[in-house]
């Protein structure tokens, strides 16, 4: 293939993705709309709302923040859809309220309406940027109001991996392993075999994926079942073929290990500090370890300890038995709250019945359980069958790295394909494209943690575009 170095006529301009932009939120569990009659005898009962805006600031002062809502889009069951926009605030000095309203269009079966909301109370109940906020219409009548819960998180998309393999609804490309990388948008991130691409030996069908981080220029680190080239405790590096013997940094907390323990879940942070779990309950310098504690290391220092146990975990849980229930996956946020799922089932006395694939959070609400984290991807069985939760990883605006990404172009002539290069500090990336400076611009990728990629959608040397490169 010849290449050659782009002419004018192809431009190029890079951006980085800054985190005080428009945040995308997505409605978690628990978020549901209520339509009242006041003067009928027909029952009222929350219907699970799903759906999506965005949170955008656009005003700061010494005691209070304003946000704009835009694109709201709410579905709650087969009768209600909403479509709108509104306003977020929080203020106060020592105690912070909030304060929303939303206006649209709402669609029963019945009908389409012009609705206007606000909420209820202004006590804030979830840790900055989840929301949590009951809405009121302050439009309805006798025969119907409506009330929204929005419980809500900053999220571009969920990556993980099932405990077991499913079958897709789908024609083509429709079986699903526990190895594979995937997205809560519906589709497969990464298949297994992508992630033993630069390791020696046989490639196996499955070798399973017990944990995934993504590190900075789309790197990715993950630990696998026991076979090939990796123990159960280990974890490599997909892009390299590296590997960390799991001897480097468990021996760090538990100098006495005879025999490698396992990882279950996995996130490394902007220091190279190392949070995990173990497969199996040990003993450490800082005392007994069960296999649903969080550990924390830092190799460069030599140090480690329980970070959270897996009592302190379940603290704002009702669990009917109180015990270790293990830790398959996890994520730890900027602001400190933590997302995970347990090795095990359980019953909690408020919340029901809790399984190893539902996603949780250590304030104590779930924040999707598994069909909703399957949903998209269409597996066969009705009802959903629960595929359990091995890995995450979190993509959100609120963590978006803002720093420059260098963004590189060639061209090959011999069939017009604009070959694109860059790099970042971001872990995953998106490539955007123009056909004039001011745009619109139109995602010509979907989020993916990748550094390359060859257009060849509508290019000819007669056209110019412009690129740009979203970063997370």
């Amino acid at each position: 293939m010849k290449i050659k170095s782009l002419f004018a006529a192809f431009l190029i301009t890079t951006i980085g993705n800054a985190a005080d932009l428009a945040w995308r939120y997505q409605l978690l569990e628990g978020s549901f709309l209520m339509d009242d009659c006041l003067i009928c005898g027909r029952p009222s009962f929350n219907i699970p709302m799903r759906g999506s805006f965005t949170l955008r600031r656009v005003e700061v002062s010494p005691i209070s923040t304003k946000y704009v809502i835009e694109n709201a889009n709410f579905k709650a069951g087969p009768d209600y859809s909403f479509s709108g926009s509104g306003t977020y605030t929080t203020s106060g000095d020592f105690v912070l309220r909030q304060a929303m309203t939303l206006t649209g269009e709402l669609q029963t079966a019945a009908e389409a309406k012009q609705v206007a909301f606000t909420n209820e109370t202004a006590a804030i109940t979830r840790r900055w940027p989840m929301l949590y906020v009951t809405l009121r219409q302050t439009n309805g009548t006798l025969a119907s109001t409506i009330t929204l819960t929005i419980a809500a998180a900053p999220l571009q998309e969920i990556w993980f991996s099932a405990s077991t393999n499913f079958t897709r609804a789908i024609k083509l490309d429709n079986t699903v392993s526990d190895g594979d990388l995937l997205s809560t948008v519906g589709r497969i991130v990464k298949r297994n075999s992508d992630f033993q691409e630069h390791f020696p030996g046989p490639t196996f069908l499955n070798i399973g994926l017990d944990a995934v981080d993504i590190l900075p220029g789309a790197e990715i680190a993950f630990s696998t079942e026991t076979k090939g080239v990796l123990s159960d405790g280990d974890y490599a590096f997909a892009n390299t073929g590296a590997v960390t013997q799991w001897q480097d940094f468990m021996n760090i907390i538990a100098p006495d290990l005879a025999s490698d323990p396992g990882l279950d879940a996995l996130q490394v942070d902007d220091l190279n500090r190392i949070y995990f779990s173990t497969k199996q309950d040990i003993a450490g310098s800082v005392g007994p370890i069960g296999n649903g504690d969080i550990l924390f290391v830092d190799p460069e220092a030599g140090t480690g300890d329980i970070f959270r146990s897996n009592a302190d975990l379940l603290s704002q849980f009702h669990p009917a038995e109180p015990k270790d229930y293990g830790l398959d996956a996890l994520y730890i946020w900027p602001t400190g709250e933590i997302w995970f799922s347990t090795a095990t089932d359980f019953s909690d006395t408020q919340l029901g019945p809790i399984t190893a694939g539902d996603l949780l959070s250590d304030a104590g609400y779930i924040v999707y359980h598994n069909a909703d984290l399957t949903a998209a991807l269409m597996p066969l069985g009705d009802p959903p069958t629960d595929f359990g939760l091995d890995a995450l990883v979190v993509i959100s605006d609120f963590v978006a790295d803002g720093s420059k990404t260098t963004l590189k172009a060639s061209l090959a002539t011999d069939n017009d394909t604009v070959i694109l290069n860059w790099q970042g500090q971001g872990r995953v990336f998106r490539l955007e494209r123009a056909r004039d400076i001011t745009g619109p611009w139109e995602a010509i990728t979907p989020i993916v943690p990748a550094v390359s990629f060859e257009d060849t959608d509508h290019i000819s040397q007669q056209q110019r575009a412009f690129y740009r490169v979203q970063q997370w």
